[in-house]
């Protein structure tokens, strides 16, 4: 494996999150800084809701981007 990018999924219509998303993302930051490697990446275009979270849409962006 070359990278490993998590991928939090960004805002529900159907679902309400307990924290925010800063704290939501900050916790992912904390967690990738603790694996400390670099084949491990926070992906975190999806956290905003501009794109939407489905497995299609998050396929087209892998593709786009690598």
């Amino acid at each position: 494996m070359d990278k490993l990018y998590i991928v939090p999924s960004g805002p529900h219509p159907f679902k309400e999150y307990k924290t925010s998303t800063e704290i939501r993302k900050k916790i992912m930051e904390i967690f990738i800084d603790a694996i400390n490697s670099d084949k491990v990446e926070l992906c975190d275009v999806f956290l905003d809701g501009k794109i939407k979270n489905t497995t299609l849409e998050t396929d087209r962006y892998f593709k786009r981007m690598l």
